[in-house]
C-alpha cells in the first residue's frame, strides 16, 4: 500500500516524511469532536522546562467556532496539571495575528523566523498558571499510574490494588 501524501494549502505535494515526522508515536494527542465526528486535533510533546504545542488543525466547517478555544484550553489544563508553566508552540508566522487574538501569548521575536515545508515559521510562548492539584512525585502512586489526562478517576489498576495480598510466583 503506498503512503497518502497529503497536499498542502498552497496546493504543493508534501512528502510524505515531511508529514509524518517520526513523533506521533512518542506524542500526547487531543481531539475535538462534534456529533461524534472529530473535527480539530492538536499533538503535545513534553520536554524538561516546557511543553509544546504542535500540529493544530481544525476542519475548515468549524474554523472560527471556538473549537480550537477549548481544545486549546484542554491542552494548557493538562500541561498545568502535570506542573509545566510554559508551553511553545511553532506557529506559520502568517497565523500570528489569529494566535494572539485566540490565546495569552508571546511571539518570541528574539528567536529567527524559519521555514521547513514551504511555509515561514515563527515561535510564541504561553504562560500557564500554576495549577492547584499538579501531580507530583510525592502523590498516590495509584493517581501516577492512571491513564494520562485520567488521574482523578480509579482505573483499571486501582481495582487490582484491591485485591492487595503478597504474590509469592513471579513469571520469569
Amino acid at each position: 500500500m503506498l503512503p497518502i501524501t497529503p497536499i498542502g494549502e498552497s496546493g504543493l505535494i508534501k512528502p510524505y516524511e515531511e508529514e509524518f515526522d517520526g513523533n506521533d508515536f512518542c506524542a500526547c494527542h487531543l481531539l475535538a469532536y462534534a456529533d461524534g465526528q472529530p473535527v480539530a486535533t492538536l499533538r503535545l510533546r513534553w520536554f524538561s522546562e516546557f511543553g509544546k504545542i504542535e500540529r493544530v488543525s481544525i476542519i475548515p466547517k468549524f474554523r472560527g467556532s471556538g473549537v480550537v478555544k477549548v481544545l486549546l484550553g484542554a491542552a494548557l489544563e493538562l500541561a498545568a496539571r502535570k506542573g509545566y508553566r510554559r508551553m511553545l508552540a511553532q506557529i506559520q508566522a502568517r497565523l500570528w495575528p489569529l494566535w494572539s487574538k485566540t490565546l495569552n501569548c508571546r511571539l518570541m521575536d528574539d528567536h529567527p523566523n524559519f521555514y521547513f515545508s514551504d511555509f515561514e515559521y515563527c515561535e510564541i510562548e504561553i504562560s500557564i498558571a500554576q495549577h492547584p492539584d499538579v501531580i507530583r512525585s510525592s502523590a498516590d502512586p495509584m493517581i501516577i499510574i492512571r491513564p494520562e489526562g485520567e488521574w482523578d478517576a480509579p482505573g483499571i489498576l486501582d481495582e487490582s490494588a484491591k485485591r492487595g495480598g503478597d504474590i509469592k510466583t513471579v513469571a520469569a
